[in-house]
């Protein structure tokens, strides 16, 4: 749009401005979308992380006071060697800790697939703001047209106005002239 458009219908800049201030509107709303997403996806893989780390340290701890509740009980009773119970206790922590590995690996995989389904849901909820977004630019434009249109019509029959007034006003001013002359 030219100055002179926009020196001729005040009514373009108005319309300029509205669409500018939309748009700005428009890329808030996809940059909030994308924010969103971000902050879901990091807490909630901060949160997997977090809760296998607390599991593995809980597993670990669990595991120690064991060996150690096991070796004091084979003190107390007199067997001293309590290897075979530790061996064992070994064995079916580490049993237990690659269970535990392969789950939280499947808690995992169906965090990505949950994460790739939800950036699926919010690339179609960008793309419904998109059209959302378009159409309304479309029908402001078209408002816009008509609007510049209407200006410009009102502008021709108001010249057209003049013009035939003021011959109008000349003729009339002739004829009175020359109606007092005859009397």
């Amino acid at each position: 749009m030219s100055s002179n458009d926009q020196t001729r219908n005040p009514m373009n800049a108005m319309f300029e401005m509205q669409r500018n201030a939309i748009q700005q509107s428009q890329q808030m709303m996809q940059q909030g979308i994308d924010m969103q997403q971000r902050m879901t996806e990091s807490m909630m893989r901060n949160n997997l992380s977090s809760g296998h780390n607390a599991q593995r340290q809980g597993t670990e701890l669990a595991r120690n006071w064991m060996d150690a509740y096991f070796r004091t009980l084979g003190t107390m009773f007199g067997r001293g060697d309590a290897s075979e119970v530790s061996e064992s206790l070994r064995e079916q922590f580490e049993e237990f800790n690659d269970a535990q590995d392969d789950a939280w690996d499947s808690f995992e995989d169906s965090l990505d697939q949950a994460m790739d389904a939800y950036e699926d849901l919010n690339e179609s909820q960008k793309e419904l703001i998109d059209r959302s977004f378009n159409s309304f630019f479309e029908m402001q434009r078209e408002t816009g047209e008509r609007v510049a249109d209407a200006a410009e019509q009102m502008e021709r029959q108001a010249q057209e106005s003049q013009s035939t007034t003021g011959s109008s006003s000349s003729s009339s001013s002739t004829s009175s002239s020359g109606s007092s002359s005859s009397s």
